[in-house]
């Protein structure tokens, strides 16, 4: 089976540090972020506007999933770059502001 997406090894890193994940854990999840995550055009209000704030920093692919963004390369490869914490403030509301 191909490949979906990888991660860089500043993305590894951010898997352990953030949620605790080990190396083949991390790689499962990134798949399965990559494919079930909530994408950029899925969200409305706050939640929106801070995903477009991280968004038009630079070339990327932010993908949320549980209560981090998980920041993908937006080319071919498809590699974690960071995973980034929701802040709180825009947590409480996220079910609200998500459009399936």
């Amino acid at each position: 089976m191909a490949s979906m997406a990888s991660m860089t090894k500043h993305g590894a890193q951010r898997m352990r540090e953030r949620n605790g994940f080990k190396a083949k854990a991390a790689e499962r999840m990134t798949e399965r972020i990559f494919a079930d995550g909530i994408r950029r055009e899925n969200t409305t209000g706050r939640l929106r506007k801070w995903v477009d704030h991280v968004y038009y920093k630079g070339e990327s692919l932010p993908i949320i999933y549980g209560d981090k963004c998980y920041i993908y390369t937006n080319d071919d490869k498809n590699r974690l770059i960071t995973v980034i914490n929701i802040p709180p403030n825009i947590m409480k509301d996220k079910k609200k502001m998500i459009r399936i």
